[in-house]
């Protein structure tokens, strides 16, 4: 749901990546289920690495999932 806050929220997160050239991805998984799922991406700033340990993937690709 739309509103006037302070830039919180789906709606503020998707302006935030968009200023770093990043995007938001943000819907219901699958026809009448009942999670939501969100997806960041954030580029890296050239010559930085993922860090070792860090759950990030060579990509600097970072993920979780929680149920």
């Amino acid at each position: 749901v739309a509103g006037g806050g302070a830039g919180s929220g789906l709606v503020g997160l998707r302006e935030r990546l968009s200023a770093v050239d990043g995007r938001l991805e943000a819907g219901v998984v699958g026809a009448g289920e009942d999670r939501f799922r969100v997806v960041a991406t954030v580029p890296l700033p050239a010559g930085s690495g993922a860090a070792a340990g860090s759950g990030s993937d060579a990509r600097g690709v970072v993920s979780g999932v929680t149920s």
